[in-house]
């Protein structure tokens, strides 16, 4: 869910290629499911791993990712991450930018940093309503 909170913050910014930005964004979750295993088996083979590849290049054993009960859980969790994560940025984007400005505006005023306003006024404004999904998700992404 913190991966996904800051997602939707760097989303949320003035970008000139907002939508372009949001839409590359959302390939991960638009995927089939079958494609990103497929994907993610091939990456974590040990026979045509780029990961293996990128670690033998820089002189690290090679790991059978999914044979070894020790590395199999972690790699499964980053794949399932990186397909749903997108997801929980979407929904907490969505409760960012419903908002209004006025109560982060004033803060501004009265000289609350960055973090201040993000915990006091922005996580206690969107409400738990905002925060149930992603929540609920979390055992997804």
């Amino acid at each position: 869910m913190i991966l996904g909170l800051g997602a939707a913050l760097l989303l949320q910014g003035r970008q000139h290629y907002r939508q372009v930005t949001r839409g590359i964004f959302i390939i991960p979750m638009v995927l089939p499911p079958v494609v990103v295993a497929i994907v993610w088996k091939i990456l974590f083979s040990p026979d045509i791993s780029v990961i293996n590849w990128a670690l033998s290049s820089l002189g690290l054993p090679a790991e059978p990712w999914l044979a070894n009960p020790a590395t199999a859980l972690w790699a499964i969790v980053v794949a399932d991450s990186w397909e749903w994560f997108p997801f929980v940025a979407l929904i907490l984007l969505a409760a960012l930018e419903s908002l209004p400005g006025e109560p982060i505006e004033a803060a501004r005023i009265d000289g609350a940093s960055n973090a201040q306003v993000l915990r006091h006024v922005v996580l206690r404004s969107s409400g738990p309503p905002s925060w149930s999904q992603p929540c609920s998700g979390s055992s997804i992404a």
